[in-house]
């Protein structure tokens, strides 16, 4: 393990750095080209990440409101077949539809605040960290 440090232009691209034992050693341009090139392929996956994370965020949504929209469907369907009024199945259609609606627009509210309400809400406690325990930070 190479913990290093850009000791700034005036060195070139070689600086001085320290291996694992605390040794000093000078790290040359082959290194140095190493380290940059691992940054930019962890940069670059982040971004991938990202961009793979905002689609399956779509399509999880998308799928969501389909799902929505084949629950009120079904009920529509079985009310209609029981009853056999058309008016009734689609009252209780849109009935479930704005209790889907309703209840996600709770959830979406609640969430707006962020990561602390998540947590308390799944029983999370909020930690000093000053005053934290070895037992409270795990």
């Amino acid at each position: 393990m190479i913990v290093w440090a850009n000791l700034g232009a005036s060195f070139g691209r070689s600086c001085f750095t320290t291996d694992f034992l605390g040794r000093g050693c000078e790290v040359g341009d082959d290194v140095l080209s190493a380290i940059d090139d691992n940054r930019r392929n962890v940069v670059a996956t982040f971004w991938e990440h990202q961009d793979q994370a905002r689609k399956l965020t779509r399509r999880l949504v998308f799928l969501t409101w389909l799902s929505a929209v084949f629950i009120c469907g079904g009920v529509s369907l079985i009310v209609f077949s029981l009853v056999g009024d058309v008016f009734m199945s689609l009252v209780a259609g849109a009935a479930i539809g704005a209790v889907i609606l309703v209840r996600g627009a709770y959830v979406r509210l609640s969430l707006r605040g962020g990561g602390v309400y998540v947590a308390e809400a799944l029983g999370g406690e909020a930690v000093c960290r000053q005053s934290a325990t070895g037992q409270e930070r795990m």
